[in-house]
């Protein structure tokens, strides 16, 4: 079974900034969309459960799965806390994971030794790393323009099966390398959510994973508009409207192969629903439109028209497009059909 570490939050340290109550709707958020361990920093977590609760408020944060299950809580065993000493795990004893870089030398069970590799031929540096209980391996960020099977199978000999994988994406291939590595046996993956902190994005890996392995399919993942505006809110970075999963225009169709292709089978270019990521599919006409999307969209709208109208339509469509540099909205469209009527 596959197991998703999710690291936004230690990417956004400074814990005062945050708003506890954003933190906690943003954690619920990942758990319901298929995350199973959500990291931060020690410093966010103890600010977090140190504010008191208002009277009305349930407790947050529960020592045991039960205990969270009934007070609407989040079970404290689902959360990794990065580090800078192994003293700190003491001050923690109700959680079970720490993510250290700089305890190179500690083996205790609940520590989660972090060691960056950022060159294939750095891996032989992992040989004396087997009597770690618990390893994370980051970097790899072109590790698909070599021969990554042996590559992984090499790693695999000095860690065996249970290390986790954190690719980063300079090169924009940690999607796909979290997915060749899961591929290929491995079980622990670390992620962030929009790929902040140069990670493979959350949501891009559980979609994958969903895909092409069927995993977690009973989760619920058309929450990711909310937790796209909630991470915007929090951070001041806003995703691009092309963005795999969180984007606002990838189910916009203008193109008129495109529409055409849409209309008769999604599947021919949508591997999976817009429906199941929260959001729903567009045909907007402009300038790569042809007559079959004018055509859709003059019924979509319930507009009656005539079949020898639609070539003079279209010339208007693609004209007003190319002056005003976009698509056409539904109301400049509606105003074009009435002009060529």
């Amino acid at each position: 079974m596959i197991r998703l570490t999710d690291t936004t939050l230690t990417h956004m340290p400074s814990a005062e900034k945050y708003d506890r109550a954003k933190i906690f709707r943003f954690c619920r958020l990942l758990y319901l969309v298929g995350v199973d361990y959500i990291e931060m920093p020690s410093m966010m977590y103890a600010r977090i459960i140190n504010t008191d609760c208002r009277p009305e408020e349930p407790e947050l944060i529960s020592p045991h799965k039960a205990d969270a299950e009934n007070n609407d809580g989040i079970d404290a065993g689902s959360f990794v806390l990065h580090i800078e000493l192994d003293e700190q795990m003491q001050s923690f004893p109700e959680i079970s994971k720490f993510v250290c870089r700089s305890c190179e030398d500690v083996t205790d069970a609940r520590l989660i030794n972090e060691r960056q590799i950022n060159d294939i031929r750095e891996i032989n540096r992992l040989r004396g790393t087997s009597r770690l209980s618990r390893v994370r391996v980051k970097g790899m960020d072109d590790i698909l323009l070599k021969d990554y099977v042996q590559v992984f199978s090499q790693m695999q000999s000095y860690l065996g099966k249970e290390y986790e994988f954190c690719p980063q994406d300079s090169f924009g291939m940690a999607t796909a390398t979290a997915v060749e590595w899961a591929n290929l046996g491995g079980t622990r993956l670390v992620t962030s959510f929009g790929g902040i902190g140069n990670c493979a994005p959350t949501e891009e890996v559980l979609m994958a994973l969903r895909i092409n392995k069927r995993h977690h399919l009973n989760h619920d993942m058309t929450v990711m508009p909310q937790l796209k505006l909630l991470v915007e809110e929090m951070t001041g970075v806003m995703f691009s409207p092309q963005k795999p999963i969180l984007g606002s225009k990838i189910f916009r169709v203008e193109a008129g192969i495109h529409a055409d292709g849409i209309e008769k089978d999604p599947y021919t270019y949508e591997p999976y629903e817009p429906g199941s990521v929260g959001t729903t599919r567009a045909l907007v006409v402009g300038k790569h439109s042809g007559t079959k999307a004018i055509e859709i969209k003059l019924s979509q709208l319930q507009i009656p028209y005539f079949h020898d109208e639609l070539l003079s339509l279209l010339r208007n469509v693609q004209a007003e497009s190319m002056r005003i540099g976009r698509s056409l909205t539904d109301e400049e469209f509606i105003m074009i059909v009435r002009n060529t009527k």
